[in-house]
């Protein structure tokens, strides 16, 4: 397509944000649409994933109310990370979304390094294993659910999800993956030993693109409820830290960003793959180098908490 303005799109915990840019790096146009976190029990936190394409609808309608979609010449999705679903053969979430606050999986981590090693699982994913990485969130959710092992299944990022709403493609990018902790990061490709070690045969999960590939064009469908141009080139992204990183102008070894979100997350840019109980190892937005991260959980999330607790107090 031969328009003016690109679509980034940020699927992150609490919203869905599009925002349409010109070539000048200028913000045209934007939707949003709120997400809620469900918190069942201490350590859940689940989201519905139907409620991704549903805020991720209102959001694409809104902007494209606001400009003629015409001009868009194409469009990329970043994401919250860690965050996963597992869906039927079409795409139908089977059981809530674990989301990467989740932190139930702690005997399933302490499974996966007796089985498997701690110093492999970091040689593998590039990631200490810990409650974070989706690899024992899922480990936690068939053994808790077993019913999930029978029948067709996938299991999905955030962005592997809405690829696939919008594209009818079951595809995601290599630097959206990456976060879930079952990609070999040196093979570029997923691990075979550690989708066994799930029970998971590759073809249970998305096919891998580098980022930058277009992964298909907008359908019929998913341009009738979104307002978005039937046949717009959807473009594979990255997770929203690795964005985030290259959106801070980190593009030479050795520079560092700071992210204040959610959680806060930290990172350096490297180009060759090394590895460290220190931080964690992943590609970066371009999927050329990589970014060696740290991370606090409790950024943002934790001051919305304290006010909303004090607004409690004092109702």
């Amino acid at each position: 397509m031969s328009g003016d303005l690109v679509v980034g799109v940020d699927s992150s915990t609490t919203a869905v944000k599009a925002i349409a840019w010109n070539a000048a790096g200028e913000a045209v146009a934007e939707g949003r649409a709120s997400l809620t976190l469900d918190n069942p029990s201490p350590g859940a936190w689940e989201q519905d994933a139907e409620a991704w394409w549903s805020a991720f609808v209102v959001a694409c309608a809104s902007l494209t109310e606001q400009l003629d979609p015409s001009r868009l010449c194409a469009l990329g999705i970043t994401h919250q990370r860690e965050t996963v679903v597992v869906t039927d053969g079409a795409g139908r979430p089977r059981a809530p979304a674990l989301t990467w606050m989740d932190a139930r999986a702690t005997a399933q981590v302490d499974a996966a390094r007796a089985a498997l090693g701690a110093e492999q699982l970091l040689a593998i994913s590039g990631k200490s294993a810990c409650t974070t990485q989706s690899f024992y969130k899922l480990a936690w959710l068939f053994e808790t659910r077993p019913e999930l092992a029978r029948g067709e299944r996938r299991v999905l990022d955030v962005h592997g999800f809405l690829c696939w709403r919008l594209t009818g493609r079951c595809a995601t990018s290599l630097a959206a993956a990456d976060p879930l902790g079952l990609v070999d990061m040196q093979a570029r490709a997923w691990s075979a030993s550690l989708a066994a070690h799930l029970g998971l045969a590759l073809g249970e999960l998305a096919e891998l693109v580098e980022p930058g590939t277009v992964i298909g064009g907008v359908s019929e469908a998913a341009a009738r409820a979104t307002g978005l141009p039937a046949g717009l080139p959807v473009v594979a992204g990255a997770g929203d830290g690795q964005c985030a990183g290259l959106g801070a102008g980190i593009r030479a070894p050795g520079r560092a960003y700071l992210n204040l979100g959610t959680a806060i997350v930290s990172g350096v840019l490297g180009e060759s793959y090394r590895t460290s109980t220190a931080f964690r190892t992943l590609y970066d937005a371009t999927g050329a180098h990589y970014f060696f991260e740290t991370d606090l959980q409790g950024g943002t999330f934790t001051i919305t908490w304290l006010v909303d607790l004090k607004a409690d107090l004092h109702a």
